[in-house]
């Protein structure tokens, strides 16, 4: 590890029940999608990450619009 990075945030402990419901998503959508796999079995092994580190699911939604060339704000209004 770089020593200067900062230790990552601590994590959300899930109840076993919502782990091992992650886990069986994760197992459904390793073949279709692996990068989705992954992320949930990182949660269901390790807990949610801190919120300080989290990108809001409305901003990554934006980027991808961009990066689709369309507007992020007339999106829901059927304009590109």
């Amino acid at each position: 590890m770089n020593a200067s990075k900062e230790a990552p945030m601590p994590r959300t402990e899930l109840p076993a029940e919502n782990a091992a419901s992650l886990t069986e998503w994760a197992e459904q959508e390793r073949e279709t999608s692996p990068e989705l796999a992954t992320i949930l079995e990182d949660i269901a092994a390790n807990g949610l990450p801190d919120q300080d580190e989290c990108v809001p699911w409305e901003q990554v939604r934006d980027d991808h619009y961009r990066q689709l060339g369309i507007d992020p704000a007339g999106w829901h209004r059927g304009v590109a």
